[in-house]
């Protein structure tokens, strides 16, 4: 193994407690959930939803605050 392959981790970032949620969702659902998005479209269709709609079915009350515009991320404007 070289010290390349050594150095990275499973995954890219350094504080990962993506496995700790994933077991916490076999558990009792949480209380309630509130996500922020903003109104770009297709993310929230194809993202939020069916997320929100997951946490609804096992019983978790779940906001969703909407951006009324579209954000436009990583733009520089001269």
């Amino acid at each position: 193994m070289t010290i390349d392959q050594w150095c990275i981790a499973v995954r890219p970032w350094l504080y990962d407690t993506f496995d700790d949620w994933l077991q916490r969702l076999k558990g009792p659902p949480h209380r309630s959930a509130f996500i922020f998005v903003d109104n770009s479209g297709i993310d929230v269709i194809l993202g939020i939803f069916p997320f929100a709609r997951q946490l609804l079915q096992r019983g978790t009350h779940v906001s969703i605050s909407l951006f009324p515009f579209t954000v436009v991320l990583n733009t520089l404007l001269l």
